[in-house]
């Protein structure tokens, strides 16, 4: 998830696309609604350096095994949809930036359903197009070569980037 404040108003937004797995379908939330429903008021929550996160995903993305299907088959969809934002964001459909801080009700309603069905076909159509049967294969193969390596190297990676994107620690509300 990405949590990001309004220049114009201050307003903090949180955009959280994995929430669905969790029966949270609604991806775009003011930050104080949000935490109020599904964020525990007594636990820290970790925020790190915007970027961190997606050089974390990129390195796991090219490991071995499991990791490569976790995080690097995620990045190769992820791509598309950034793609699907930028094509959206030249014709015009919406404007990203523009979204968060649109006074007019209807416009936001308008501005946000063109961008989620933007990175909803976006994202249907590189699962409906892409033959991703090698890389799990691969995966497979890997992992039953070496048990347990993938998910010792990447706990081993998260830890080195956690040491080096030393995240602030900071109260929910």
């Amino acid at each position: 998830m990405v949590r990001f404040t309004s220049v114009k108003t201050k307003t903090q937004w949180i955009l959280d696309f994995a929430g669905g797995q969790y029966g949270i379908c609604q991806p775009l939330w003011k930050w104080s609604e949000y935490a109020k429903c599904f964020v525990n008021p007594e636990q820290a929550l970790r925020v790190c350096p915007f970027g961190a996160t997606k050089a974390l995903l990129g390195v796991l993305g090219e490991l071995d095994g499991n990791p490569s299907l976790i995080y690097g088959l995620v990045g190769e969809v992820a791509k598309v949809m950034d793609k699907a934002v930028a094509d959206g964001e030249k014709g015009m459909s919406f404007v990203v930036s523009s979204i968060v801080h649109e006074p007019d009700e209807n416009r936001f309603n308008e501005q946000k359903s063109a961008l989620l069905k933007a990175l909803h076909v976006a994202a249907r159509h590189c699962v409906q197009t892409h033959s991703f049967q090698d890389k799990i294969q691969a995966a497979r193969a890997f992992d039953s070569r070496f048990p347990g390596r993938s998910f010792v190297t990447s706990e081993t990676v998260k830890q080195q980037f956690s040491t080096r994107y030393a995240a602030m620690t900071e109260q929910p509300l």
